[in-house]
């Protein structure tokens, strides 16, 4: 699938989270005009200055987890796409409590062993999901996984097709599953071929 026909059906795949770190209010403003409704930050203090412009959308937060400043992520994000620590969610659910929300999460695996990169080793995953299942307010909804740091698409695509394989596997014992998040302005083509629901957009989306 082309680059046109495939942002031609963005409508209408399940998720697109438009990736606005450092982009201003206005800039988010017009993607919302556009039909964009999820939006994604990486850092706990912008995503809570951008809450404040109080516009109706649904809030994402993308980036790597300090548990300093859950409470502050928990407060205004939906979703939290990247969980790889049985201690962040316990913290997630703790301040979920008492924010009286529920918030969905997705466990970011690492499958390209870059100690850069945050997420769990596939051999962790099954007792990862038995820790986190009884938690209330944590719903757990997929996966998230990164392509390798150096963007070589052959090496990505090796990274996608076993993500797919993970998650259709893992969703068979958890049906509740239903997202895998993976793909990016430079790789959404080959998520797309392999079965991501949710893609992470910021500059294919942004462009001046």
């Amino acid at each position: 699938m082309n680059k046109h026909s495939l942002l031609s059906t963005f409508p209408a795949l399940h998720m697109v989270v438009a990736v606005s770190k450092t982009r201003p209010i206005s800039a988010i403003e017009t993607k919302i005009s556009e039909g964009f409704s999820h939006f994604g930050e990486n850092k706990a203090q912008e995503l809570l200055e951008k809450s404040k412009a109080n516009l109706n959308v649904t809030w994402h937060f993308i980036g790597r987890i300090q548990t300093n400043k859950l409470k502050d992520i928990v407060s205004v994000a939906s979703w939290i796409d990247s969980v790889d620590q049985f201690k962040q969610a316990l913290l997630i659910e703790k301040y979920a409590t008492f924010y009286n929300k529920d918030i969905n999460i997705l466990i970011q695996l690492n499958l390209t062993d870059e100690v850069q990169k945050g997420g769990l080793h596939p051999s962790e995953l099954e007792s990862f999901i038995t820790q986190i299942k009884d938690l209330s307010h944590v719903k757990l909804k997929g996966l998230m996984v990164m392509g390798p740091s150096d963007a070589d698409l052959i090496k990505t695509e090796e990274v996608f097709k076993q993500a797919q394989m993970i998650f259709m596997k893992t969703k068979k014992s958890h049906p509740e599953m239903t997202e895998l998040s993976m793909g990016m302005s430079h790789d959404y083509e080959l998520a797309y071929k392999y079965g991501s629901t949710c893609f992470r957009l910021g500059t294919i989306l942004f462009i001046q």
